[in-house]
């Protein structure tokens, strides 16, 4: 299918779809802090970035939450992205397509006789 002015709409409209389908299939981020690092010989909840155990659930879970809202602006932002897409391939397709000319003749033969009967 060759793509010529008439048909230009269709770009924003596959775009628009497909971001609105890659908002929706993002996942986000689970909220469980690391499970698996050592500390002297013993597993820890959480990675070791400081000496004391509470700062580090404080960063482990600050970065977690970054995570999940990072990915939560991410999904917002290409769903908003897909359905401005899809308006302005709405508009494209509004521009487009021709609209009919109205002539003067049309409206003559739709009006009534009555019209145009002079009143003295």
């Amino acid at each position: 299918m060759k793509l010529s002015k008439s048909n230009l709409y269709l770009i924003p409209l596959f775009l628009g779809i497909l971001l609105i389908l890659a908002g929706i299939v993002l996942q986000v981020p689970s909220d469980e802090l690391t499970l698996y690092q050592i500390l002297d010989g013993e597993s820890s909840v959480v990675e070791e970035y400081v000496g004391g155990d509470a700062y580090n659930f404080i960063i482990g879970a600050s970065l977690v939450g970054g995570r999940i809202a990072g990915m939560l602006a991410v999904k917002a932002i290409t769903i908003v992205g897909g359905i401005l897409s899809i308006g302005i391939a709405v508009f494209l397709y509004a521009v487009s397509s021709p609209a009919e000319p109205k002539s003067a003749d049309a409206f003559h033969d739709s009006a009534p006789e009555s019209c145009y009967q002079n009143e003295e």
